[in-house]
């Protein structure tokens, strides 16, 4: 109650006057036991501490509630009596100016207020015995700038069955999406070592110490104790959901239909296959019931606009839709509960379901609003089995707001236009007059569209209902090339850039692709491909054979982002070949030999200049250039930094992908800049109480 927020201001108060914790302690329980077992140290108070502050922090924190103050009204005119005081007299006897005394407790008096906010919460969350007439108790969790939370379209929270820890896909500067790590009965955040790339979704295992996730279309795992990640299989898909089932067995999405593999990596066996004649096309978030026998899923049908809450029997292949408009349902054992979205609403609902009949009974009732959704695919919510609800509110916009910027050389900025939106992926046509990005919008998926810089107006190049990104021009500026998704495989097309005529495909094949880099000439298009078993491989389309696409890089590391230089006769690319990601560039066709040109620290993200004479990339937040000289022999000079700045970088799908462009001239660099919110996850204990409260249970 009110006595453990005293008890708690004390302590803030304490450590700002000593610079020491009232009660040391190198983990929580340690914490706990000094404040049973021991008290502050009083000596450490400095001398011209007020008599009237010390006998009020002796009040505050005592260990008897009974004795310790009744309000915080009773602070305030403590405080108030010690700043009207005209001396301090110090336990020695000595007598001090009050001027300095008031500025102190000035600036103490409006540092206490916020911490002691933040102390008591933490009070009263760990030391407070839990109950089950405990009621919720709200708190905020928000990465430390400049860590940002991500948008790729996936839900990116989740909390451990135990509801000890919590695990969200976060950024550092646009680039570096790596998993983070934070136990609620600590205060610092940690990221995973061997998530980065991460995407799509994460959820943990039944013992709540490891995590599994989606990195470049392959499933893998990692140990929240330590260790290297490791692949459990590839899993290529557009909805990227998951669980990992008491029998140690995992259920996920391999281009959208689920598949059952074991937690230990193996062959997928498929569990059941999209009916397409009837209009489905993904089956998503799918959930063991009680017993085994059955499994929730979600349907998805309409490319993204109908979800149905459907039952499997895993014995006989039946399915039974249960709950109509429903997205990403989760039924819940403790309670009885089923929690779903009311899809595209962005509010969870709660309804009473029946295990054993697969049915719902009574009427849906609305129990939290306003999550923020990704795009027309998921929802940011996690719920724990003891009770803990952790979700980020909001819309997609708030959180990810960002400007098109120019920057020269120097790392001056100008910006491109005033509007801001969820942009991606600039590249500039070879006239320079437009722009084609990635660009997102509330309620629909990414998309391609087109910015005139002259008119500075926007139109959309692809049609609604389907993803879309990663536009590459032609040379001659008449197609724009780009990665789609209409019949759920995500492919290579094209379409000519006035919109005279519909999209051509280009590529047809079960593995994600993305366009990457034209030839001079236009007869060939580099692209990169998660086949073979790896994760990213490079390929190149001959437009002029009219052929199949012919693997041009392929190994057991991940090799992506090829760049044609201007004359057609180099390929730059990223490879992870050296254990982090660094910038090579080989001849095309051949000699099979290649060049590194990135110091020790890596680097990606690289892109030539329009002469040829400088290859571009960026290794955290600093753009770097080196030179390039190509005849007689290949020589590349010492990189060095161009500027620094915190602008979105390409590292989700895959690492290194280059999420910026140059002009035409080779002296402005056209990039993204993020300007909303860091975003922040709301986390809910002993949540089931207030959903109980909502929806009763017969």
């Amino acid at each position: 109650d009110k006595r453990a927020d005293i008890f708690a201001f004390g302590a803030v108060l304490y450590e700002l006057l000593t610079g020491k914790r009232a009660f040391e302690g190198e983990t929580i329980t340690e914490t706990i036991a000094k404040v049973l077992e021991s008290e502050p140290k009083w000596e450490l108070l400095p001398e011209n501490t007020p008599w009237t502050i010390r006998t009020l922090l002796r009040r505050c924190l005592t260990k008897d509630v009974h004795d310790r103050l009744d309000g915080i009204g009773n602070v305030r005119t403590e405080i108030k009596l010690a700043l009207s005081e005209p001396t301090a007299v110090s336990p020695t006897g000595m007598v001090s100016a009050a001027q300095p005394t008031r500025r102190l407790w000035a600036m103490v008096v409006g540092m206490v207020v916020l911490g002691a906010v933040v102390a008591g919460l933490a009070v009263w969350l760990f030391i407070q015995p839990s109950s089950p007439e405990q009621t919720p108790n709200r708190f905020v969790i928000r990465p430390l700038p400049p860590t940002r939370l991500t948008n790729l379209a996936g839900r990116e929270v989740a909390i451990s069955p135990d509801g000890k820890h919590l695990v969200y896909l976060a950024n550092v500067g646009g680039t570096n999406h790596t998993l983070y790590l934070r136990s609620l009965d600590d205060f610092v955040d940690r990221a995973i070592p061997g998530t980065e790339g991460a995407a799509g979704t994460m959820f943990f295992s039944p013992d709540s110490q490891s995590v599994a996730f989606y990195a470049a279309g392959i499933l893998k795992k990692v140990s929240l104790t330590g260790g290297s990640a490791i692949t459990l299989c590839q899993a290529p898909t557009t909805w990227g959901s998951g669980t990992w089932g008491p029998d140690d067995t995992i259920l996920f999405s391999i281009n959208d239909s689920l598949h059952r593999v074991s937690a230990s990596g193996g062959e997928p066996e498929l569990l059941v296959a999209l009916n397409r004649d009837q209009g489905e096309n993904a089956h998503v978030w799918p959930q063991f019931l009680p017993g085994g026998e059955n499994i929730l899923f979600t349907v998805v049908e309409g490319n993204g606009s109908q979800y149905h809450a459907t039952t499997l029997s895993l014995e006989t292949g039946e399915q039974r839709t249960v709950l109509e408009n429903a997205r990403q349902a989760q039924y819940l054992p403790t309670t009885g509960h089923l929690i779903y979205e009311q899809a595209a609403t962005g509010n969870l609902m709660a309804v009473l379901f029946d295990p054993t009949r697969l049915e719902v009974t009574g009427d849906p009732v609305p129990v939290v609003q306003q999550v923020r959704k990704a795009g027309a695919g998921y929802v940011d919510f996690t719920i724990s089995d003891n009770g803990t609800l952790a979700y980020v509110p909001g819309s997609v916009e708030e959180l990810h707001q960002r400007s098109l910027v120019w920057v020269d050389r120097e790392g001056k900025e100008t910006l491109v236009t005033t509007e801001k939106r969820e942009y991606a992926a600039p590249h500039i046509s070879p006239d320079g007059k437009q722009l084609a990005l990635s660009m997102h919008k509330e309620g629909t998926s990414n998309s391609v569209w087109i910015f005139d810089l002259e008119q500075d107006s926007f139109s959309r190049l692809t049609l609604e209902g389907s993803i879309a990104g990663s536009a590459t021009w032609t040379s001659d500026g008449k197609w724009l090339t780009f990665q789609s998704n209409p019949d759920d495989q995500r492919n290579i097309y094209r379409q000519l850039a006035d919109r005279s005529g519909p999209p051509e495909r280009l590529t047809t094949s079960p593995f994600i692709q993305m366009p990457t880099s034209w030839s001079p000439d236009g007869q060939l298009l580099a692209f990169q491909t998660t086949s073979q078993g790896s994760d990213w491989d490079i390929a190149i389309l001959n437009m002029e054979e009219n052929s199949e696409p012919q693997l041009f890089l392929a190994s057991s590391s991940r090799e992506c982002c090829a760049k044609f230089s201007p004359d057609g006769k180099w390929l730059a690319y990223v490879s992870n070949e050296e254990g982090r990601d660094h910038v090579y560039v080989r001849p095309y066709p051949g000699p099979e030999v290649k060049f590194r040109v990135t110091e020790e620290e890596g680097g990606g993200e690289a892109i030539w200049s329009p002469d040829g004479t400088e290859l571009f990339y960026r290794t955290g937040d600093r753009m770097m250039v080196v030179s390039i000289q190509t005849e007689p022999r290949f020589v590349s000079g010492r990189p060095t930094v161009l500027f620094e700045g915190s602008y979105r970088g390409g590292t989700s799908v895959p690492p290194g992908y280059a999420y910026y462009d140059i002009s035409n001239d080779g002296q402005r660099f056209l990039m993204t800049k993020d300007e909303g919110q860091q975003g922040q996850i709301h986390v809910v204990l002993n949540w089931f109480e207030e959903l109980k409260r909502l929806v009763p249970t017969p």
